[in-house]
């Protein structure tokens, strides 16, 4: 470990540079003339909210009529998000679809030096291994720019309120991470943590600026949007299905998608599926519940359960999608900033580039074998793992 340690030392800032180029190849260049896939679920969303008409959105076949009025290539999907996700282009909708993409590229890209920065303070590390730390992310960062999803954006504000938390700038952590909750749910799981470890001003902020941009949308909306968005999602979830759909796609990267295909190509009986689904939430979530009660009287007790909780939600997810993995970022920081074994560290290095760029170089494989096919849930899985048996194996930390 301590030669790996020497050789990254050494070539670290080659490192950043070689890593420069495939950003720039499968990111920001493929994205930079393309506007054909999921950026138009923002930006048509925007104008129908900007039109008053958002509650169309959940209807599948107006919606991508509407997209293809924008750009005749793109199809798109809006029944999985809130009506708050229509306000993220709001401020775009006076320039066409393509421009508009490429000013949110610009705002992600300005968001990922945000995390390097941030990465700098919250690990006390150099501006290289910062940014090698976001760079190794690879085709889960390279997608979200290229695509155009928000999810470099959502992963700066998660961790720049962290970094509000560990400067006892508890409002705006709040503030931030209730900013983040309006458009993906994950930090409304904080709050019973943060209620717990009585961080009163954090909830509060959570919660108020949740609402508000709730409030907002609603008045832009109207109620028919709301009412919409919460039978399709209710639908959706208690039936585990994906966008209206069972899951059946290996680009969902699920243990619900790799039950549905055992089932459907492989003939596994309908018990074994159910049983391995039930097997496999039982033991992430007693993994989490392990570790957080080992550091239930620590002063990294928070830190831990919101980290294991943003690692639940990524292995429970009917439908992953590769830049969902960037929250996993925040799992590292936790791990990292924890002063674990470095063997431990370095593995856990090792899992998360695993997770950026193994699942790609599966693909050219070009193999039928449906354990292969979700190579980036086993990833995500050994990632959850050296996390958990990592900070259970710790053997001395800060009270």
């Amino acid at each position: 470990m301590n030669k790996l340690i020497e050789i990254y030392t050494k070539f670290k800032l080659r490192l950043a540079i070689i890593l420069l180029f495939p950003l720039f190849w499968f990111g920001i260049k493929a994205g930079w003339n393309n506007a054909d896939s999921d950026f138009p679920n923002y930006y048509v969303s925007a104008q129908l909210l900007k039109n008053k008409i958002l509650h169309k959105a959940y209807d599948v076949n107006f919606f991508n009529q509407e997209i293809q009025t924008y750009n005749s290539n793109a199809s798109g999907l809006f029944v999985m998000y809130p009506p708050t996700t229509a306000i993220l282009a709001l401020p775009l909708t006076s320039f066409d679809l393509l421009m508009a993409k490429r000013i949110w590229m610009i705002i992600s890209l300005c968001a990922a030096f945000g995390i390097i920065v941030l990465l700098q303070k919250i690990l006390n590390i150099d501006k290289v291994d910062a940014a090698n730390l976001i760079l190794i992310c690879g085709f889960n960062l390279y997608n979200d720019l290229m695509l155009g999803q928000v999810y470099v954006v959502m992963i700066f504000l998660i961790l720049a309120g962290y970094f509000c938390m560990i400067k006892e700038n508890y409002f705006n952590a709040g503030i931030l991470w209730g900013v983040v909750a309006a458009i993906k749910f994950l930090p409304l799981f904080f709050i019973p943590f943060l209620l717990y470890q009585k961080y009163h001003k954090v909830t509060l902020g959570l919660i108020l600026s949740f609402v508000l941009i709730h409030i907002f949308t609603f008045n832009c909306s109207g109620k028919m949007a709301y009412i919409s968005f919460i039978e399709v999602f209710t639908n959706n979830y208690i039936n585990g299905q994906v966008a209206n759909e069972i899951a059946t796609s290996i680009q969902y990267q699920s243990v619900e998608a790799f039950t549905n295909l055992a089932i459907q190509f492989h003939q596994w009986p309908i018990w074994l599926a159910s049983l391995l689904k039930l097997a496999w939430k039982i033991l992430w979530i007693c993994l989490a519940i392990i570790t957080c009660i080992k550091y239930i009287k620590s002063s990294h007790f928070l830190s831990i359960s919101l980290a294991s909780i943003i690692l639940l939600l990524l292995l429970f997810e009917n439908g992953s999608a590769s830049y969902h993995l960037l929250f996993s970022l925040f799992a590292l920081v936790i791990f990292i900033n924890l002063k674990t074994e470095s063997a431990f560290r370095i593995s856990l290095l090792l899992t998360f580039a695993a997770m950026g760029f193994i699942p790609v170089l599966v693909q050219f494989l070009n193999d039928q074998n449906l354990i292969l096919h979700f190579s980036r849930l086993w990833c995500l899985s050994l990632f959850a793992v050296l996390f958990f048996i990592g900070l259970l194996k710790q053997s001395n930390f800060t009270k």
